[in-house]
């Protein structure tokens, strides 16, 4: 900034060379009216105290016109430095007052050590007793310099995905990392300012002395600064000709001015100016009031203003990580990744993407695929179809993500006796497979120890899915239709867990699951059959029915929270034999057809019967016998059962809501039972020993012969206790015949009390019922 004022000064000095030179020629720039002149100072305020210097130089005059440069230089008490570079031209009017326009270039060394540059525009009115005058402060360049700083970060939360990295999956953990800078700030405010002035009537205009008061105001702004804005008020008091020198002028004068943030100022200044032209070329006439105002000093701020703020900037960073994936489903790394289009590539692609894959290996399949023969999955892979949801955990984090394949649905259709076969701990998920091959033995999915069929459609023209001698093999949700056979056949199998599935078999004689020494869980599950059966009754040897689910020898196995449909003839929706401590509950079942009974179990004592909803609706009573009647829960052989808390309906001639035939020690408690057919008993007890039937409500519709509460021949020892029993037709509610020791005490039969209690044997207990 030194540097840039020494210019200035030497710029000055060479004018004022250059005219002093030519004084001597009758033609010299200095013999005119306006001449050169040379102008120091100060001003001392509450804030600062300041020097100044002034340079007018006139480069072109007439009668009335005058143009001229002005240069400038400021230091302050506070190392600020300044300089200004102008021009400007002033005319005389014939109405007395003179006006003028001005413009200047400014450079500023700020008390900071900061550098700022502006262009100031003005203009002013001038007469003998008035002055206005308004100026426009517009900086240029860089106007904004930041000094110091501090910097903090905070990270957002990380978020997870899955993400395809060349031939693998892998999860990606990203964060927003914001990084906020604070630093203060000083700028160079753009503003304007304007006054007007009068002249105070104490000097005569000639008398060489002029004192006048000056009102006005100022404003400045910028952004991120506070803005600098008040009134202003000066009086200033001028001598000219001081000691009767011609030019040498004296000022001296006061300002008051108030803002926001320099507070309440008070400013006392002095000038001496004299005239740099040679007093023999000086005009041989005195100047005017006007003219001597035609070199007046141009009105303007001294500084650039500039004030300080604090301000903060925000950058926001991407913080990224990768980590290797596990497939939740095998436990494994996912090793590779490959995809197979198959609307484009055959089997063999297929099939060679999977041996490629290898262990912990995912592949995707989209598009259709025709299948000619069948595929083999090998251990700990993964096929998947677009669309499908794969469950991945962060092998060093364990953050779960989800992995959703791009691209259509995956479908293998084919003809084989094993479609699509299962490794140990392979997946299949997402994929639909529709096998066309017919033969007994064909299944659409063969299963395998620890492998899961994830959201699977499967479609077969013979048996759906086969799972033999496995260990923890899973099928969730996705749908199994079949044509024969079984669409679920799962045998020699522990761990079992088959849910959330729509499992329907269309075919004769064919079963929707069979279970046969199998354990685990069988839940939530729509299972529907629609075939029927041979026609030949439960014992027969040779009969084939057409049940939902049959069980065998799976004492645990846990059936649960199914909705399951039988619609053709000899279909229960629940047959078990040889499993003893099976758990069938909150099932929904409805058997639509002949010979088919909500639930029948055969020789397994220590089941758990118990939250199921049970109604046949059947009322054909072709070839009637026990062994063709659709009773609701219907038990042989079995002791030690818990019958608790069903709801049953049925609708046939001898269609008994629950009939316990064979057995000793079975609890009947908490169900509702209701018959509409003749004869139906809503409970009935059959050569069963120490049955205990309490709290339950049951109700038998039937106008003719239909008993609430039935102890049949050998029923010895039984209980019936705190039932609500009701019979609208001509029966006792409760009848025991042929069984001793039966005790009938605290029931409600409804309308009879004691006196709705039938029995042919001395030894029964009655007492305590009401009606």
């Amino acid at each position: 900034m030194r540097s840039k004022l020494t210019v200035a000064l030497a710029a000055s000095v060479s004018i004022l060379a250059t005219c002093t030179a030519r004084y001597a020629h009758a033609e010299s720039i200095f013999d005119t009216r306006w001449g050169p002149w040379f102008e120091s100072g100060g001003q001392v305020s509450t804030n600062r105290s300041l020097g100044e210097a002034n340079l007018f130089v006139p480069l072109s005059q007439d009668s009335d016109t005058l143009l001229f440069t002005d240069l400038r230089g400021m230091f302050d008490d506070q190392n600020a430095r300044e300089g200004n570079f102008g021009l400007g031209l002033r005319q005389m009017l014939s109405s007395g007052w003179n006006v003028g326009a001005y413009g200047y270039y400014d450079i500023r060394r700020s008390s900071y050590g900061n550098t700022f540059h502006q262009v100031t525009l003005g203009a002013e009115a001038l007469s003998e007793t008035f002055d206005l005058r308004a100026n426009a402060y517009l900086p240029v360049g860089e106007s904004e310099v930041r000094m110091g700083s501090a910097s903090s970060s905070s990270t957002g939360p990380w978020t997870s995905q899955a993400v395809i990295t060349g031939t693998s999956l892998a999860i990606q953990h990203q964060a927003v990392k914001t990084t906020t800078t604070s630093y203060e700030v000083e700028k160079a405010m753009a503003g304007v300012d304007a006054e007007v002035g009068v002249r105070l009537p104490v000097f005569e205009p000639d008398s060489g002395f002029d004192l006048r008061a000056f009102f006005g105001g100022y404003y400045f702004d910028g952004s991120g600064v506070e803005a600098v804005g008040g009134p202003r008020a000066r009086l200033e008091l001028t001598a000219h000709d001081l000691a009767g020198i011609p030019g040498v002028k004296v000022t001296g004068g006061v300002t008051y001015q108030s803002d926001n943030v320099r507070g309440d100022q008070w400013i006392a200044e002095a000038r001496l100016r004299v005239p740099l032209q040679p007093p023999a070329s000086a005009p041989d006439q005195e100047l005017s009031h006007m003219e001597r105002r035609m070199m007046d000093a141009v009105v303007r701020d001294v500084d650039i203003v500039s004030n300080t703020g604090n301000a903060t900037n925000s950058t926001d960073t991407t913080l990224s990580s990768t980590e290797d994936a596990i497939n939740t489903w095998n436990g494994d790394v996912v090793s590779t990744f490959a995809q197979v289009d198959g609307a484009t590539q055959d089997l063999a692609a297929l099939q060679a993407a999977l041996d490629a894959a290898g262990t912990g290996g995912v592949v995707l399949l989209t598009g259709n695929l025709a299948a000619p023969g069948g595929i083999l999955l090998n251990a700990n892979q993964t096929l998947i179809g677009g669309g499908a949801t794969l469950k991945l955990r962060g092998a060093s984090s364990g953050v779960e993500v989800d992995f959703t394949a791009a691209g259509s649905s995956g479908r293998i259709t084919g003809a084989d006796d094993a479609l699509v076969e299962m490794a140990t701990g392979s997946t299949l998920s997402g994929i639909s497979v529709e096998n066309t091959a017919t033969g007994a033995n064909d299944f659409a999915v063969v299963g395998a120890s620890g492998a899961t069929l994830d959201k699977v459609d499967i479609i077969s023209s013979a048996n759906g899915v086969k799972a033999d001698g496995t260990t923890g093999f899973t099928l969730e949700g996705g749908s199994v239709t079949a044509n024969q056979g079984s669409a679920l056949d799962l045998t020699n199998s522990t761990g079992l867990d088959v849910s959330d599935a729509a499992i329907v078999q269309n075919g004769a004689s064919g079963l929707g699951i069979r279970a046969d020494n199998a354990a685990g869980t069988i839940s939530n599950n729509r299972i529907t059959t629609n075939g029927n059966g041979n026609g030949l009754d439960d014992i027969d040897p040779s009969a084939r029915p057409a049940h939902a689910v049959k069980v065998n020898n799976s004492g645990s196995l846990s059936i649960g929270g199914n909705t399951i449909t039988t619609n053709g003839t000899q279909a229960n929706g629940i047959h078990v034999t040889n499993s003893a401590g099976i758990e069938i509950s909150d099932n929904s079942i409805t058997t639509n057809n002949y010979m088919s009974r909500g639930i029948h179990l055969l020789d397994s004592n220590n089941a758990t019967l118990s939250g199921n909803t049970i109604a046949t609706r059947t009322t054909d009573d072709t070839n009637w016998s026990y062994l063709t009647i659709a009773f609701g829960l219907m038990t042989d052989r079995s002791s030690n059962l818990s019958i608790r808390d069903n709801v049953i309906t049925t609708q046939m001639r001898g269609g008994h809501g629950i009939y316990i035939r064979y057995g000793s020690d079975n609890l009947v408690e908490g169900n509702t039972v209701t018959t509409a057919g003749e004869g139906a008993s809503a409970v009935s007890v059959l050569r069963s020993t120490s049955a205990m039937v309490r709290d339950n409500v049951v109700t038998t519709t039937n106008m003719g012969t239909a008993t609430g509460i039935y102890f049949g021949i050998y029923s010895d020892n039984g209980t019936a206790e705190g039932n609500t029993v009701t019979v609208l037709g001509g029966t006792a509610n409760v009848v025991v015949n042929m069984a001793s020791g039966v005790t009938i005490r605290g029931n409600r039969l409804v309308g009879r009390g004691n006196s709705g209690v039938w029995t042919s044997e001395g030894d029964t207990t009655i007492s305590g019922n009401t009606p």
